[in-house]
């Protein structure tokens, strides 16, 4: 039957056309259709979504602070804008624009298209695929569906679609002896891709395969050149935020994250660390790649270094190379990434505790790209064609059918089907229980006084208009961070865990407690203890405090009790601070 298919010219292209059509319309009914159609009931992992960019995107949007320039946002007691790092992505312009959640259905809908068909043209580029090759295209179509809904962190999907564009120009223009004004676009890239993530490796590496290429050829391509400091000029732009925080860096917060650090030291621990983000890359990019692709392209290297070193076959030795340096690569990007947080300190280029162990997030390019390599090898018989054709199909379903973080898909096609949700994976419409705060915020006559909340995160006080003295904001005056623990401190001497926590970071300014922030669908929560100076809550413009259980020791701490609010997924009790 395989015989038939691959030797006949015309029935299988029928077919296989068709079939291209249909993997195209399933992966976007997969990754597209969930969150056009589900809106505010789309699911989403909590982790730096729910409890982080979407309080913040929306208060800027319902607000029009965006780009505020001079202004006060009302966030941890008056948040100056910068440090909202409002830079000029394409991701934070959707949201602004749009509010999260429409924001979030245009960001998956461009993520698809540019993701879907840059890849798709790329990987066709890259390996000179004739227009009648149409098994070559449909596995290149598959592997392109594969790579845009590999999950990630939702402020990462546009970067992550955009990166085959980038290499792409970067290819066209290494071509062109004559400067073209296509080399001009180039100053619009840094706004697809975050700096802290992608944008600051893009410019690292195409000035890296610039110089390569002007060694190689021994002449100076303007088009590479040009490109690369349009490419800087545009990051000043996009990222003015940044450079703001450079120019303040010794009165933020982020300098905590690297004195924190203890000395590094190489041990048993050390290794094992790089051995697990070597198998789960990192948290917010996984790249599922341990039970296909890494075991494939192991395969072809073992036969390319065979074929290269017994039979002299020349071919071999170069895709045995490419496969050792991915490789080297996927090694020294883990360890890279375990040496920063285990000591190694830098506070080069913009701010410090800069990452650059993120440079693994580039993993999940190589993966594909790899086993790209080894699917459309010209050598490979009609079995192993139709083998590996049948991998990436695997790998798809591998990918749908995987409930991990940042699989939203995943977690909103589950509940489109058991009408169950967990702790981890929620809606907007449970999560910032809209609704809910409204019949508070009429029952006070809320005129904007300070807020913060006690056993959940205060992104939902900031997606539902409230100003808040807390919040979650990695990057901060140190000013505000002193402030704060001036309200939080008998929790901070309580619990010795969260004053290691706060005084070596700081990114969430919250009320600590034996009330847990995470959130739960144990809704009706036993009352607990609060440790905080009130005085100071009032002093930097503290007036009510939001529970999600009874404050059992309320009037201990000169709080008033006001009301609770029972809705279908908090119990609320409001405070007031005497």
């Amino acid at each position: 039957m395989v015989s038939i298919i691959m030797e006949n010219k015309t029935f299988p292209n029928n077919i296989l056309k068709k079939l291209m059509i249909l993997s195209i319309l399933l992966g976007l009914c997969f990754y597209v259709l969930p969150i056009v159609f589900m809106g505010e009931n789309y699911i989403y992992t909590v982790h730096d979504t729910l409890d982080s960019f979407a309080g913040t995107s929306e208060l800027l949007h319902d607000n029009g602070m965006f780009l505020s320039e001079g202004g006060i946002i009302p966030v941890m007691g008056g948040m100056e804008w910068f440090y909202f790092t409002i830079c000029l992505y394409v991701y934070n312009l959707f949201n602004y624009a749009f509010g999260f959640v429409g924001g979030q259905i245009v960001t998956r809908i461009f993520t698809a298209v540019v993701g879907f068909s840059s890849s798709f043209y790329l990987l066709n580029y890259v390996f000179k695929v004739e227009k009648d090759d149409i098994f070559k295209k449909f596995v290149i179509c598959l592997i392109s569906i594969a790579y845009i809904i590999t999950p990630c962190a939702v402020n990462r999907t546009i970067s992550y679609a955009f990166l085959p564009v980038i290499i792409t120009g970067f290819l066209h223009l290494s071509k062109r002896d004559k400067f073209t004004k296509l080399t001009l676009l180039t100053v619009l890239f840094p706004l697809f891709e975050q700096f802290n993530a992608f944008l600051i490796f893009v410019c690292g590496f195409w000035l890296l395969f610039t110089i390569i290429d002007t060694i190689v050829h021994k002449k100076i391509n303007w088009n590479l050149w040009g490109a690369f400091l349009l490419i800087c000029m545009g990051t000043v732009i996009v990222d003015l935020s940044y450079m703001i925080i450079a120019l303040n860096s010794s009165s933020g917060s982020r300098s905590l994250y690297v004195d924190a650090r203890s000395s590094f030291t190489f041990n048993y621990d050390t290794a094992y660390a790089i051995y697990k983000y070597m198998k789960t890359n990192q948290g917010w990019t996984p790249t599922l790649h341990m039970y296909i692709l890494f075991p494939t392209t192991l395969v072809f290297f073992v036969y390319y270094v065979y074929d290269w070193l017994i039979k002299k076959n020349k071919k071999s030795m170069s895709k045995a190379l490419i496969i050792f340096a991915g490789y080297v690569f996927w090694l020294l990007s883990a360890t890279i990434a375990v040496f920063q947080e285990g000591g190694l300190k830098t506070g080069i280029m913009i701010i410090d505790g800069l990452q650059i162990g993120r440079v693994m997030g580039y993993m999940r390019l190589v993966w594909f790209g790899l086993f790209a390599m080894c699917a459309l090898d010209d050598r490979n018989n009609k079995y192993i064609k139709v083998f590996m054709t049948v991998l990436i199909v695997a790998q798809i379903g591998l990918i749908m059918c995987s409930s991990i973080r940042y699989n939203d898909a995943n977690a909103t096609w589950r509940y489109i089907i058991t009408g169950e949700m967990d702790d981890d994976n929620l809606s907007v419409t449970y999560f910032f229980s809209e609704d809910q705060f409204t019949e508070l915020k009429e029952d006070i006559n809320y005129q904007g006084e300070g807020v913060a909340a006690y056993g959940f995160h205060p992104s939902v006080l900031l997606y539902n208009g409230f100003t808040t003295l807390d919040g979650y904001l990695t990057i901060h005056s140190m000013e505000q961070q002193e402030n704060f623990r001036e309200i939080i401190a008998p929790a901070l001497e309580e619990y010795s865990k969260y004053e290691s926590y706060y005084d070596n970071w700081g990114g969430r300014m919250y009320l600590y407690g034996e009330l847990d922030y995470d959130p739960s669908l144990e809704k009706d929560v036993e009352a607990a203890d609060l440790y905080i100076d009130t005085e100071a809550f009032k002093k930097y413009g503290g007036t009510y405090i939001i529970s999600r259980a009874e404050i059992a020791n309320a009037e201990d701490i000169d709080l008033t009790y006001v009301n609770d609010y029972d809705g279908d997924f908090y119990h609320l009790y409001l405070y007031c601070a005497n």
